[in-house]
C-alpha cells in the first residue's frame, strides 16, 4: 500500500489517531490519484480535514435530518486546487462528505467544517464574529489562527506536522472533539490551563509513525 501513496504515506499517522478509521487508505489513495494540481501538503492537510471531522461530534442540530451531508467548505482562495474533490462521497458517521469553495456572498453558517484560506487572515476577527455560537469547526494554517478564536490551527515544523486546538472556541460552537484526538494536539487558549495535563497513551503514540528523510515528513510529537 505506501508504494501507492508516495508524498501521503505519512498522512496514515493521523488516520492511526484513534482506532477504527479503517476507511482513511482508501480516502489517502484516492487523494493521491487525484489529477488535482495541489501540492503534496495540501493533499495532506485535505486528509487531516477529514480526519478533525471523524473525531468531532456537532449537536444535533447542526443538520437538517439523519441524511443531511457534512459540508466542508473552503473560504478564500483555494489551496487545495481540487483535492478536497476526493473526499466527496465519503462519509462521516454516515454522513457523506460535500465538499465546495464559498463565494463572498455565501452563509458561513452552512458550513459544518470550514477552512479559512490565508487570503482572508487580514479579517479573520470579522469572520470569526460573523460565525459566533455557530456549531461550525473553523480550521485555519496561518499563524495565530487557534489563538485568535478558530478552533483548529494546522502548521509544519521542520518535518513534523503539528495542529493547535483552541477547546474554548470548539465549546463556544458547541462542538465536541474527541479527548483522543486533544491529547496529540497542543491546547491553546484560555482553557487551556484548566484542562488536564494527561498525555498520550503509549498505545497512540506507537500509532505515530516516525518516517525516514526518504519519506518527508515524520509526525512525531
Amino acid at each position: 500500500m505506501t508504494k501507492k501513496l508516495p508524498g501521503l504515506i505519512f498522512a496514515l499517522a493521523v488516520s492511526a489517531l484513534v482506532i477504527g478509521a479503517a476507511n482513511v487508505p482508501a480516502v489517502l489513495a484516492d487523494l493521491d490519484s487525484t489529477k488535482a494540481s495541489a501540492s503534496r501538503e495540501y493533499r495532506i492537510k485535505a486528509a487531516f480535514l477529514y480526519n478533525f471531522a471523524k473525531f468531532t461530534v456537532w449537536p444535533a442540530g447542526a443538520f437538517a435530518d439523519a441524511k443531511a451531508p457534512l459540508r466542508l467548505c473552503v473560504l478564500g482562495e483555494d489551496p487545495f486546487h481540487g483535492a478536497l474533490a476526493a473526499l466527496e462521497g465519503r462519509t462521516v458517521k454516515n454522513r457523506p462528505i460535500v465538499a465546495g469553495r464559498l463565494s463572498s456572498r455565501d452563509p458561513l453558517g452552512q458550513c459544518h467544517l470550514l477552512f479559512v484560506s490565508a487570503s482572508e487572515h487580514g479579517r479573520l476577527g470579522t469572520i470569526l464574529e460573523s460565525l459566533r455560537g455557530m456549531p461550525v469547526l473553523v480550521v485555519g494554517d496561518t499563524p495565530g489562527f487557534a489563538r485568535s478564536g478558530g478552533i483548529i490551527r494546522l502548521e509544519i515544523v521542520g518535518n513534523k506536522v503539528r495542529f493547535e486546538i483552541n477547546v474554548g472556541a470548539a465549546q463556544h460552537a458547541k462542538l465536541k472533539i474527541d479527548s483522543r484526538l486533544l491529547r496529540l494536539g497542543r491546547i491553546v487558549g484560555k482553557s487551556a490551563a484548566s484542562l488536564p495535563k494527561q498525555a498520550a497513551t503509549a498505545e497512540e503514540a506507537a500509532r505515530l509513525a516516525t518516517f525516514s528523510p526518504a519519506s518527508g515528513i515524520s509526525l512525531e510529537h
